[in-house]
């Protein structure tokens, strides 16, 4: 949190600043928002145009904007960090140990092992190379909508924008998370995309999923701002042949969800923590 970037033999490091220079930078970080809006859909689209910025090595890796009259009856403060310093349950632990009072209750839920699990998690060690290798990314034959482009730039994007409410309710109505629906959405306009290019070789659809595993905050001097990095590899055939019969989006969704759902849930129950030597 006091640190800024610096490059040394082509690698990244995070540089301790002094006190005079931190109280410097910090009150640069911390700005108040002038825009004026009063709801979650404008304050995204204000995060998506002018808040997801790069961050500059000489400052600090985080910026803090406060929007004193969000609502008639709230403020809100937009904590905005490089991936760097912390993932989002570090972040979310981050926010409950700046509060008033620390309460382990309102932290973010973490999967608690079993005894039996911690075993078999020691166990691993002594097949850790065969259980690593298992977690690597298979090569596979990927259709020509993800082929790279001669200027390494991006062709084509699945929306500039997205409606919060809205995902909300689907989510609602699916019965399954946010990041389900856009999993599913994003197969679904991938699929329509290379019917309009005449590709007729889109028949997998993978992708790394952030897993945040560790163990649970129980007070407040054990807080740190941990990184996690290891991930789950998601892959979804889409050979089926009534996959997507229907045009109508909301026949085909539900459809979509039944091919991965089933495999993402292994996520819940995967220990990868314990693959981390």
């Amino acid at each position: 949190m006091r640190s800024k970037v610096v490059k040394f033999l082509n690698y990244y490091y995070l540089k301790l600043l002094n006190l005079e220079d931190f109280t410097r930078l910090l009150n640069s970080a911390i700005s108040e928002i002038t825009d004026d809006f009063q709801n979650e859909q404008d304050l995204c689209n204000f995060i998506a145009t002018k808040v997801n910025k790069t961050f500059s090595k000489d400052n600090l890796q985080y910026r803090v904007l406060v929007k004193k009259d969000f609502n008639r009856n709230q403020s809100a403060v937009l904590f905005v960090f490089h991936h760097g310093i912390c993932d989002g349950v570090g972040f979310l632990n981050f926010l409950s140990a700046i509060q008033d009072q620390f309460d382990v209750k309102n932290l973010p839920f973490v999967r608690e092992r079993t005894l039996m699990e911690q075993i078999q998690r020691y166990m691993k060690i002594l097949t850790a190379i065969f259980y690593l290798n298992q977690g690597q990314v298979q090569k596979i034959e990927r259709s020509q909508l993800f082929q790279n482009t001669n200027n390494n730039q991006t062709e084509f994007v699945i929306s500039n924008d997205f409606k919060l409410d809205e995902l909300k309710v689907l989510s609602r109505n699916y019965n399954c998370s946010i990041n389900d629906i856009l999993i599913a959405a994003t197969i679904l306009a991938n699929q329509r995309l290379s019917n309009i290019y005449g590709f007729g070789d889109f028949k997998i659809y993978d992708a790394l999923i952030a897993i945040n595993q560790r163990s649970p905050l129980t007070q407040l001097q054990d807080l740190i701002l941990r990184n996690q990095t290891m991930s789950y590899y998601l892959k979804v055939q889409l050979d089926q042949e009534d996959l997507f019969k229907e045009k109508n989006a909301t026949q085909v969704i539900p459809k979509i969800l039944k091919t991965f759902q089933s495999e993402l849930q292994k996520v819940k129950q995967d220990d990868r923590e314990g693959l981390v030597l």
